[in-house]
């Protein structure tokens, strides 16, 4: 199920990358999954490798998520702050459900394949705004953000690639 809802999150990553407003909800609500899947994974990680990218899923997207509000408020952009609710869509808050459901000795997998692909989602969604002229302190938050994204994808298909967590 995670793999169909990440192909269906990635195509709406591509169309919200056109407009502010979907492109600031959308990197709002990522942010929001990522801290609470690495909550959720810091607390039930039984490999090592997938405790530290929890670590740093948690630390850096909940930098992206103050970065994301200083530069809605330095363009004083009341009405887009509105558009950062603090919740899950329906399917990312799915996605959190399949992290809870899983059993001990499927974390790890389930946790590490939606990392894949919640970072092919928000790069295709980061990348897609870079080209927009509509807002340039959002354009500079997503080039910004692109190398710690890019960073996140390699870090997952480093230990995907290593072995140690099975699907």
């Amino acid at each position: 199920m995670d793999a169909v809802g990440g192909l269906v999150g990635t195509m709406k990553a591509g169309l919200g990358s056109k407009s502010v407003n979907a492109f600031v909800a959308n990197a709002s609500r990522g942010d929001v999954y990522e801290i609470e899947a690495a909550r959720i994974a810091q607390q039930r990680a039984r490999s090592p490798e997938i405790r530290q990218l929890a670590d740093r899923m948690l630390k850096d997207h909940t930098e992206s998520a103050n970065k994301l509000m200083a530069a809605l408020r330095s363009h004083g952009d009341q009405d887009l702050i509105g558009e950062i609710e603090g919740e899950l869509d329906q399917h990312r808050q799915t996605m959190v459900d399949h992290l809870r459901q899983a059993s001990d000795n499927e974390f790890d997998s389930v946790y590490l394949a939606q990392q894949k692909l919640a970072h092919r989602e928000t790069l295709t969604l980061f990348e897609g705004f870079t080209s927009s002229d509509e807002h340039p302190e959002l354009v500079a938050y997503a080039r910004g953000m692109l190398p710690t994204l890019n960073e996140h994808k390699e870090m997952v298909e480093r230990i995907e690639g290593s072995g140690n967590i099975r699907s």
